[in-house]
This record gives structure tokens, C-alpha cells and sequence, in this order.
């Protein structure tokens, strides 16, 4: 709960409002760029799970935080908007993990990512098939799968630095960063 006027209360909205549209049009940004590189470059596909991954950001924000979909369009039905909130997150960590286990595929060992992809679908569906009532509950024990996923790909990006892969480092601060991040999300 928040105390002020309500000047101050919609100020601080509108400013919550404006930062987030700036998130999503950067991740927009990332994801157009990564389509246009994986176009020009076909054979490697990191380009375009990164730019799929940054999709599924942007549809999770857009539901989330101030709602901004769902304040901009009313009339959407609130279980499509919650379903859609759901599936992008299912949808993000089997993405991240086929985007980096393209980048170090030498690092990186097949069973965590079929685990990740049966896992992210097996969700995704249970989602579709139920009401909120139902699949709501599923969130917290797919955010810990999600914590431990990320942990194994620390370990991933951890190995490809001791192998002196090109880009690990940057990988390690930015996916420690964003790590960080979901973990306080969580």
C-alpha cells in the first residue's frame, strides 16, 4: 500500500509506466536485430533463440507490472492475459537454454535442455488445458526450476570462461545480472 495524493500516486504510475515501455521497446529493439542477424546468418540459429527469447520478455512485461496490454486493451479477456503471462515465463528458460547451448555447445550437455523443454512444454500445456484457479499454482514450483536452471547454466558459462570461449565473460555478468534480477522477480 502506497500513501500520497492521488497526483502523486499517478505520478509515480506514469513513471513506473514510462519505464517500462522504455524496457519494452529496447527488448523489441534486441529481438528485431537478432531476427535481422539470424536472417543475413541462417546457419547459426543463437541469434534467433536470443531474438524468441527477448519476445517472450516483452509478452510477460506487457501482462505484468503496470499491465500495460491489459490498461491499453480492456476489452482482452483476463484468463487470455493471464495465460499469456504464464506461457512467457514457461516459454523463457528452455529458450535461454537452446540460445546458450548454441553459443557453447561444447560446455553444454543435452540432458538439462530436453529436461528444460519437456518441462517448459509439459507446463505451457498444463496451462492451456486449465482455469487460473488451476495452473496458478504452478508457478512456484516451476520457479525453482527455474532458479536451478540457471544455476547449471552459471556452470555452463563458468566452464566456457575456464575453456577461454569468446563472449563467455560478457555472458556471465549480463546472465548474472539478469539472474539477480529474476531471483528478486521470484
Amino acid at each position: 500500500i502506497e500513501f500520497g495524493t492521488g497526483d502523486q500516486i499517478m505520478e509515480k504510475r506514469e513513471n513506473r509506466s514510462h519505464f517500462e515501455l522504455f524496457i519494452f521497446g529496447a527488448l523489441l529493439i534486441m529481438a528485431v536485430y537478432h531476427f535481422a542477424l539470424y536472417f543475413f546468418r541462417m546457419k547459426d540459429k543463437s541469434p534467433l533463440y536470443f531474438g524468441i527469447v527477448c519476445l517472450a520478455i516483452v509478452g510477460r512485461l506487457i501482462m505484468t507490472g503496470e499491465r500495460f496490454f491489459i490498461s491499453h486493451f480492456p476489452s482482452i479477456n483476463w484468463e487470455v492475459a493471464l495465460k499469456t503471462e504464464y506461457i512467457c515465463f514457461y516459454l523463457f528458460m528452455p529458450l535461454f537454454m537452446m540460445y546458450l547451448e548454441k553459443l557453447f555447445p561444447l560446455e553444454f550437455s543435452k540432458p538439462p535442455l530436453r529436461v528444460s523443454q519437456w518441462l517448459g512444454a509439459a507446463f505451457i500445456l498444463f496451462v492451456i488445458v486449465t482455469p487460473a484457479t488451476v495452473y496458478s499454482y504452478s508457478i512456484q514450483p516451476y520457479q525453482v526450476t527455474t532458479i536451478a536452471f540457471g544455476l547449471y547454466l552459471h556452470f555452463v558459462v563458468i566452464r566456457a570462461i575456464m575453456k577461454k570461449r569468446e563472449g563467455a565473460i560478457l555472458v556471465l555478468v549480463s546472465g548474472g545480472i539478469f539472474y539477480v534480477t529474476l531471483i528478486n522477480d521470484i
